[in-house]
């Protein structure tokens, strides 16, 4: 009996001792937890990790400011009977810059069409899905973005039909238009293009966007005057490495501001293709 008073009494004093070290001191506010160490701010890797484009950034990978004469059953503009525009967007998606230009979109009520690299389209599947669920159109822009006027007639085909490939299985939607990196178009390309069921689309406003030191009031200027009924409107969604696309961004709102007042109503490529008037129901 002596002996199991004696392990009981060691016992307890054992638990006393665990139990002061876990339970506060009476009249004592338990010890607040320990926070964790603070996450390091990301960088630009850590948020957007959208592959380069293959050919090169827009400034520096263009041969022409402005495209050169494009083949027969190539689109530079809609019909110009009707007041109609259709803001184009090349190069995405990315995460730094689509996103806010799709934020400033839905905000206004504006329709678009993006023209998408298939490598930036993989990396970016979520970015893909915004796109269609808010009522914008897919476009293609190649699979990786290469000059196609400087690579074989077999590899134009395996660049359209593999960011054709890329385009659908993510939107789970047909692909009607597309346009070539950098505006560069030839009749190999545009033969192609129709003959995977394409319409080759270029531009008839370029917002210059994609020019180092553009600003914000200059892509306006580049714009809403030059704007004509029909219009395609060329800008960028996101850019190479060290492209800055704060301007579109900025510029968005009152280039879509100004048209509206003009008169205009705007639409996607293909809507602007196909019937030349706003489709029913349509923003």
């Amino acid at each position: 009996m002596r002996r199991f008073l004696a392990l009981l009494l060691v016992s307890l004093t054992l638990a006393g001792g665990c139990l002061s070290r876990v339970l506060p001191r009476r009249g004592q506010p338990p010890a607040a937890p320990q926070a964790p160490p603070p996450s390091p701010a990301p960088g630009p890797q850590a948020t957007d990790a959208t592959p380069e484009l293959e050919g090169g950034p827009e400034d520096g990978g263009r041969p022409h400011e402005d495209p050169a004469k494009p083949p027969p059953g190539v689109f530079l503009s809609g019909d110009k009977r009707y007041r109609l525009a259709a803001l184009t967007f090349d190069d995405g998606p990315d995460r730094t810059f689509t996103p806010r230009i799709l934020d400033v979109l839905r905000a206004q009520r504006v329709p678009a069409t993006f023209f998408l690299v298939g490598t930036r389209a993989r990396a970016n599947p979520d970015v893909v899905r915004r796109i269609v669920r808010e009522g914008h159109e897919v476009g293609s822009h190649s699979y990786q973005h290469v000059n196609l006027a400087r690579v074989t007639p077999a590899a134009v085909d395996w660049q359209l039909r593999q960011g054709d490939r890329v385009l659908r299985g993510i939107s789970g939607r047909p692909v009607r238009v597309f346009r070539p990196p950098y505006g560069e178009v030839t009749p190999d390309v545009t033969r192609t293009a129709r003959a995977l069921g394409y319409k080759v689309v270029l531009w008839n406003v370029d917002s210059l966007d994609w020019k180092r030191g553009t600003t914000a009031e200059m892509v306006v200027a580049n714009v809403a005057p030059r704007a004509r009924p029909g219009a395609i409107i060329l800008h960028h969604s996101a850019g190479g490495k060290g492209e800055d696309l704060t301007n579109t961004v900025q510029a968005l709102p009152v280039i879509v501001s100004s048209l509206r007042r003009q008169g205009y109503r705007f639409v996607t490529v293909s809507q602007m293709l196909a019937t030349g008037r706003p489709v029913p129901g349509q923003w």
